[in-house]
């Protein structure tokens, strides 16, 4: 077991748990500001397909990372005329949205690279890895801290910016209260659908960075489906954490220490099966799901009985 649980282990669920954590950070911005923003999946496919279509045209892993932003902050232009100026479903424009982003990069494999199926530019330049000085050298702690992309340590400073920016900012309690009551922040004399059309584009950038964490500093290449559903995993868990940035990352970092495990179960031969632990995170979702909604149910109850 001593194989499975170390100090590499530890390291693996934080690499793992940047992109969903950058995903759902975004997320809970647009939910906060009642969007549900179910297109977080194809945000982040198109953020890993321009982050390698930059790199193939300029040769450099940031320039890359802007392109991954471009490309998903342009899908969710998208998305957020749909739902802004439109006032189509959310959750069917997101569905849409995860469709389009599926369809368009897989077909354009062809047309731009020559390739069916995935695709690595000669001129592939990953996203560095940073070495924190002193801490690199302290056994396990520097194994578990240092050594890893720009991306995962922007992904941990996520939460702070995140908390500060939705509790500690006018402009986070104009997104609450857009959530709570839109009548009432029109009536303050602002426009619900600028701070809507704010959030979604800052969830956007979001996934544009996770997006280009997979292909440029995880994987190195782009391949079809390379979020293998890590939006909806997201999203999932910023339904998990109530929407909060700190218990939506402890969500996060639950599902990636899974995904962890479970890899290294299927490579070590153990017999245990690593699709039961990966499933456990969701199932306990669920149950977390289940008993919140009992209970926002038995409040309703008891207020209806004040009365």
């Amino acid at each position: 077991m001593s194989e499975i649980f170390n100090a590499e282990l530890v390291a693996a669920t934080i690499r793992m748990t940047a992109p969903l954590l950058l995903v759902a950070l975004g997320g809970l911005m647009c939910q906060r500001a009642e969007i549900f923003n179910v297109g977080l999946e194809g945000c982040m496919l198109s953020g890993a397909f321009f982050a390698i279509l930059f790199i193939h045209l300029t040769g450099s892993s940031f320039i890359g990372l802007l392109g991954g932003i471009i490309g998903s902050v342009a899908l969710s232009l998208i998305y957020a005329l749909f739902v802004i100026r439109f006032r189509a479903n959310h959750i069917l424009t997101s569905l849409a949205i995860n469709y389009t982003a599926t369809g368009l990069t897989s077909f354009l494999l062809l047309p731009i690279y020559g390739v069916r199926g995935g695709f690595r530019p000669d001129n592939m330049q990953a996203l560095p890895k940073l070495h924190i000085p002193l801490i690199e050298d302290i056994p396990v702690v520097g194994e578990i801290l240092s050594g890893h992309t720009v991306t995962v340590y922007l992904a941990v400073l996520m939460i702070f910016v995140t908390y500060v920016l939705l509790f500690k900012t006018p402009f986070g309690m104009l997104v609450r209260s857009v959530g709570i009551n839109e009548n009432a922040v029109r009536t303050a004399g602002v426009k619900p659908e600028r701070i809507r059309l704010l959030v979604i584009l800052w969830a956007g950038v979001l996934c544009g960075i996770a997006g280009a964490h997979l292909s440029t500093g995880y994987a190195s290449e782009f391949t079809e489906n390379i979020t293998s559903g890590r939006g909806f995993t997201a999203f999932s868990a910023i339904v998990f954490g109530g929407a909060h940035p700190v218990y939506s990352s402890l969500a996060c970092l639950l599902y990636g220490f899974a995904d962890a495990v479970g890899i290294r179960l299927e490579l070590s031969g153990s017999g245990i099966s690593a699709d039961l632990l990966k499933a456990f995170p969701y199932l306990l979702a669920i149950i977390a799901i289940a008993v919140s909604s009992f209970v926002r149910l038995k409040r309703r109850v008891s207020t209806k009985e004040l009365f």
